[in-house]
């Protein structure tokens, strides 16, 4: 029987220790228990199978999903460290740069749930990401231009 990685049973223990703030600061109860049962239960049946990242954010943002109605914030830190727990099933954090870039990632996500906490309306949060998307988008459009022209030998 394989067993998990130490890694991914901290994740684990962060996820159920949220869920469980969640309970006790009067959000969902027995609901945040039936999910982070089905989150475990899924943790532990799709060990051996390839695509078992996809199960454990599928049986996460349930989770997630549940908690938000209750602290937005606590969801936020959910949802980033099931995302942390489906990139350790992957093998992914074998280097040091991709700990970083989660780190700001994590970072990025933190801002946008206050962001969205605070404003009330969904057209300002819609046309920052808008923004930010299309900024993404065309940022990757030049650094592929500039690496086929660099390896295609035009200048």
């Amino acid at each position: 029987m394989k067993m998990p990685s130490p890694r991914l049973l901290w994740v684990l223990a962060i996820i159920i220790g949220a869920a469980t703030a969640d309970a006790l600061a009067g959000g969902n109860g027995p609901l945040d228990g039936l999910l982070v049962s089905i989150l475990l239960g899924t943790a532990l049946t799709t060990r051996a199978m390839p695509e078992r990242g996809f199960y454990l954010l599928a049986a996460g943002q349930l989770l997630v999903v549940a908690v938000f109605r209750s602290n937005p914030l606590l969801a936020a830190v959910i949802q980033v460290v099931l995302f942390a727990m489906v990139l350790l099933s992957n093998g992914s954090f074998t280097r040091r740069e991709e700990t970083g870039t989660f780190a700001l990632f994590a970072l990025i996500i933190a801002a946008v749930t206050v962001l969205a906490g605070t404003l009330y309306h969904a057209l300002m949060p819609l046309c920052i990401f808008t923004i930010l998307a299309v900024t993404v988008v065309l940022l990757l459009v030049v650094s592929e231009y500039q690496l086929r022209t660099f390896y295609g030998g035009h200048e």
